[in-house]
């Protein structure tokens, strides 16, 4: 498992993922995509059955950032 390379992965292409697959779920496993899918819980699903419970990363495609920062 290697969730902070998905996490870095992801970040890097947000953007082109963002628009090539606007609103969909994307499925990634050691910062690779896996699966793209229109459901969250169909992602979510498709990763724990294909890889494990907290193995691959599920994420949004976005280019908007999903975290507020306060401070």
């Amino acid at each position: 498992m290697d969730r902070e390379k998905d996490l870095k992965w992801f970040i890097a292409n947000r953007e082109e993922l963002a628009h090539q697959h606007p609103g969909g779920w994307l499925v990634v496993h050691d910062g690779k995509l896996i699966k793209v899918l229109p459901k969250e819980e169909d992602a979510l699903v498709l990763a724990v059955e294909q890889f494990g419970i907290d193995v691959a990363s599920v994420f949004h495609a976005s280019a908007k950032d999903p975290f507020v920062y306060v401070g």
